[in-house]
């Protein structure tokens, strides 16, 4: 569910006076997790003008007086498999090069209910840790749940599969929030969302929105355009429609392409950001070694044997409690006016000849003289060649303005 960036916002008390905080900006920490699920606890104590970070002292203090001794009134029997302290625990985890290798250690769900109420009660003997509260957040489901968005059954069933590990009686469901996406593909082909469309896919995501919201959101400086390929037709887009979105319930929407997967990796690799520095002699190896990787990629992806399509999506970030009233149907001749269909050998060959090209400008800035490489006109080449790089793997204008 939310990415706390980009989607609710909570209230802090700050010198008597209420304010409406985005959640990214409250300090916070992971505390559990179950299998996809994690439990993140807030500390707005620790959030001000200038918010107080999460210090080892404050780690040190949440485990060793708060977490053991909840463990230790609780489930006492099991307090032997629990690190003395945290200073413990880092000894524990940590190999010979520094990096950590954190194991697992879980509570009873029959306990749980009491190791909250002592946890809880021993954080609001901290004065940094009082008014802490939890988060729950649920991640990796997009696709688990597919379903014919056309019919209402199908819909309702697939949400209900989803939350069933949530107690209704126990939560309210305009306080949780969740993505709901409308999927679009075509066999051997690859879709791309027109820029053009923009202001009437907002529409479609905002019915209840009223007249000229949309067209302001587009025109709005909170209105992100991500460009795909360096080709300025096509385009996806991310916004936070604030007071727009209110009357449908929603904080977030986004459009984008799934062609981006086969370039996505969560770990710096081939397809990581790359920057004017690896122009330099001792990277520039590097950088041709990735190029080439890119490309033979690119180039797989547009065989008749191994060819990928490509899908669009729209999402909303919605409440629970609206989520199946949210793009349950399009109006007629959308999609003719706001997806263009690619076959997905033109598209990936377009992808493998402009990376080649570049593999090419790099490779004779590698073997150039280095007098030659100094030259104005030289650099200008090389950071342009870079930014174009980046522009085929990620969408122009995910990140904030590159600097050339």
């Amino acid at each position: 569910m939310p990415i706390f960036s980009q989607s609710s916002s909570d209230t802090v008390n700050d010198q008597g006076a209420d304010l409406s905080v985005s959640l990214h900006l409250i300090p916070h920490l992971a505390l559990g997790k179950v299998g996809r699920a994690c439990v993140r606890l807030f500390f707005p104590r620790l959030y001000g003008s200038e918010p107080k970070p999460i210090t080892q002292d404050h780690r040190r203090q949440l485990y060793n007086l708060c977490i053991r001794e909840a463990v230790r009134v609780v489930v006492p029997d099991s307090l032997a498999r629990w690190p003395v302290s945290y200073d413990a625990a880092f000894k524990l985890y940590q190999d010979r090069q520094g990096l950590l290798h954190m194991g697992a250690l879980d509570i009873s769900v029959m306990d749980m209910a009491r190791f909250n109420t002592e946890f809880r009660d021993r954080l609001e003997e901290i004065p940094d840790f009082r008014d802490s509260f939890y988060l729950h957040e649920v991640r990796g489901t997009k696709g688990s749940h597919g379903h014919d968005g056309t019919e209402l059954l199908d819909r309702n069933i697939s949400l209900d599969d989803l939350c069933q590990f949530l107690y209704t009686d126990l939560i309210d469901p305009s306080e949780w929030w969740i993505d709901v996406g409308y999927e679009i593909s075509y066999p051997d082909h690859v879709l791309q969302w027109l820029e053009v469309a923009h202001t009437q896919m907002v529409k479609v995501c905002l019915p209840k929105s009223v007249p000229g919201a949309a067209e302001r959101l587009v025109n709005g400086k909170r209105f992100k355009v991500d460009r795909t390929s360096l080709l300025g037709d096509f385009a996806g887009f991310r916004v936070q429609p604030k007071t727009a979105g209110r009357n449908d319930s929603i904080v977030y929407l986004h459009a984008y392409t799934t062609d981006k997967c086969a370039t996505y990796q969560l770990h710096s690799g081939a397809f990581r950001r790359h920057f004017p520095s690896d122009l330099l002699p001792m990277n520039m190896k590097g950088l041709l070694r990735d190029v080439q990787q890119i490309s033979s990629v690119f180039g797989d992806c547009s065989q008749n044997e191994t060819q990928v399509p490509g899908c669009t999506r729209l999402e909303v970030r919605a409440t629970l409690s609206t989520s199946r009233e949210h793009l349950t149907e399009l109006p007629d001749g959308f999609l003719e006016e706001a997806v263009v269909a690619l076959p997905a050998e033109q598209w990936w060959a377009y992808r493998f000849y402009r990376v080649a090209a570049l593999h090419y400008v790099f490779r004779e800035l590698q073997v150039a003289s280095s007098q030659s490489r100094m030259w104005k006109q030289s650099l200008g080449l090389g950071a342009i060649a870079v930014w174009m790089l980046n522009g085929m793997i990620f969408r122009q204008g995910e990140d904030n303005i590159e600097i050339v």
